[in-house]
């Protein structure tokens, strides 16, 4: 959705120990101040769950719920809802971003090691993930 939404996004990686995959982007501003892009990036995860499974991973929405927080007239529901039309809409960039994903995951065999590491702080915490996608790779995927 970051891609979509023209938020500057570094790429797809995964976050090392958790085997967790997300987009990092810079860092968010307080609740109150997040324009209607980021909230539709927040809520992204969710929509994309419920486009392919039906369903939504509550629990694991929590941290974009904390961030999205409680504006007057707008849910996160509501949000999720929107951000699902956009990436019904984008079906054939998100089925070949997750193609793309599927065979860089798929070839590593669970050994990510061989992947470049990359950290990044997200809410303060220097963390250790690994490249999926770079920024150039993702913009080329998203843009075909």
């Amino acid at each position: 959705m970051a891609a979509l939404q023209t938020i500057r996004c570094y790429g797809i990686f995964l976050l090392q120990g958790t085997i967790k995959a997300c987009a990092l982007i810079d860092p968010l501003p307080q609740p109150l101040a997040l324009s209607n892009e980021l909230r539709l990036f927040l809520a992204a995860g969710s929509a994309a769950e419920r486009n392919t499974l039906g369903i939504a991973d509550f629990e694991g929405s929590a941290d974009d719920r904390r961030l999205f927080g409680n504006p007057q007239g707008i849910t996160f529901d509501e949000k999720v809802k929107e951000a699902e039309a956009i990436l019904f809409n984008k079906k054939p960039i998100i089925e070949r971003l997750a193609s793309r994903l599927h065979e860089i995951v798929k070839k590593a065999y669970g050994d990510f090691s061989g992947f470049r590491p990359q950290q990044a702080g997200m809410g303060g915490v220097i963390r250790d993930y690994w490249v999926l996608l770079c920024k150039e790779e993702l913009k080329e995927v998203c843009s075909h």
